[in-house]
């Protein structure tokens, strides 16, 4: 079997390109199922331009006339514009390759089929741009939706976003797969009662909850006075920038200067995947405080019901977890019994919450929960199977159709 897999990559510097980089090991060395990828322009992760993508776009058309492909899959993401675009030359000029689509924020399969490079520190332009696109986009997702053999979505409250806003087009076309992630030997820190180190894990960008968990960490700091504790922030900075041309990231350190917090909270930056262990081993609870998306978006597109890669990474090093009730995080928390879960709107209940996982002593028994979790539910092994399940699955629908 031939798979033309096609998804962001390294070196861009994003959850979903790690998640395609292991994926296409994965299945390559479990399933023995040849996976190739488009060789393109695309630089970092801003250069959604249109000239580079139809510089890819040319690419991938000569690829698939040469090259014999089994099934073409495309991994797709809010921000996946180049992937989007490719996966509509894919759709209308090679129909006789079954299409298996990957969808990591549904309810939708982009945020916006518009490429709007040149706004990107324009943020109320890029909402008027996104409104007044909006059924152009629906009508693009639409027809994705309705040639694609295969749609695999992260979770169940994902599968029912998506059937909800495609209705007969999804029909028996949603698979549940959950993400895949390398066990690991979990390190715990040395137990010591009076340092704790949290961690918040992910892209640096408004949206992510970051404010919320800064506030919070003022509280533990007055409440837990007979503790050590320290926040990392770790992940890529967005090139969102914010009010007088300030920097995110520049706008989150003065905030933590402000709430009198900042000497004890490490603004770490991005790391590669193969050094996040060595920070993993000394963090005692992740936090990931995401929330909902604008209102007018969730008007247009219903609600976001992605999970976290974040997550599933820390909770395969074992680490318990606080996440907020946005998005489809609190399904994963519930079913690993891994963590807690908090309103993502209150940074005092974050810190309740925070709080009693430390004084009650619920950090061993997470984290154990967390690891049985991985190895049930999101270990290589077994997503590999249900990956090779379903494309062996579309090649004999598509074969018995073309016969």
């Amino acid at each position: 079997m031939k798979v033309l897999y096609i998804a962001p990559y390294p070196p861009l510097k994003t959850g979903v390109a790690d998640y395609a980089k292991e994926y296409k090991e994965a299945v390559e060395e479990i399933a023995k199922i040849e996976i190739f990828n488009s060789e393109g322009t695309q630089k970092s992760f801003t250069r959604n331009s249109l000239k580079n993508i139809r510089a890819e776009k040319k690419i991938l058309g000569d690829k698939l006339k040469k090259d014999n492909f089994d099934l073409i899959h495309f991994e797709l993401s809010g921000g996946s514009t180049r992937e989007f675009y490719l996966c509509l030359k894919a759709a209308r000029e090679f129909k006789r390759i079954p299409l298996v689509l990957t969808i990591h924020d549904p309810g939708r399969l982009v945020n916006c089929a518009f490429t709007y490079y040149w706004l990107r520190n324009r943020k109320l332009l890029r909402r008027i741009v996104t409104l007044f696109t909006y059924f152009y986009t629906k009508r693009l997702e639409c027809y994705l939706v309705k040639e694609s053999k295969k749609i695999i979505v992260f979770t169940e409250l994902g599968k029912k976003s998506l059937n909800k806003r495609f209705g007969k087009s999804a029909d028996g076309k949603i698979s549940i797969i959950p993400m895949g992630v390398a066990k690991k030997d979990a390190i715990r820190p040395e137990k010591n009662s009076k340092r704790i180190n949290l961690i918040y894990f992910g892209f640096i960008s408004k949206g992510k909850g970051i404010e919320v968990l800064l506030s919070a960490f003022k509280e533990l700091l007055l409440k837990l006075q007979g503790y050590k504790l320290n926040l990392y922030l770790v992940g890529g900075s967005a090139f969102e920038l914010i009010s007088e041309q300030k920097h995110y990231e520049a706008y989150l350190k003065k905030t933590a200067l402000d709430l009198g917090v900042l000497k004890n909270v490490d603004f770490v930056g991005y790391v590669k995947k193969e050094q996040l262990g060595d920070i993993f081993k000394k963090m005692h609870i992740m936090i990931i405080p995401h929330q909902p998306s604008s209102k007018v978006v969730e008007v247009l597109y219903g609600k976001n019901f992605a999970t976290s890669g974040a997550m599933i990474r820390g909770l395969s090093f074992g680490l318990p977890m606080v996440v907020s009730n946005s998005r489809a995080l609190k399904e994963e928390i519930e079913k690993s019994k891994a963590g807690m879960i908090f309103d993502y709107f209150s940074s005092q209940d974050l810190a309740r919450k925070i709080e009693s996982m430390i004084k009650k002593d619920l950090l061993e028994e997470y984290s154990q929960n967390a690891i049985k979790h991985i190895e049930e539910v999101h270990d290589w092994q077994k997503v590999v199977l249900k990956i090779k399940e379903l494309y062996e699955k579309t090649l004999t629908k598509n074969t018995i159709k073309n016969d």
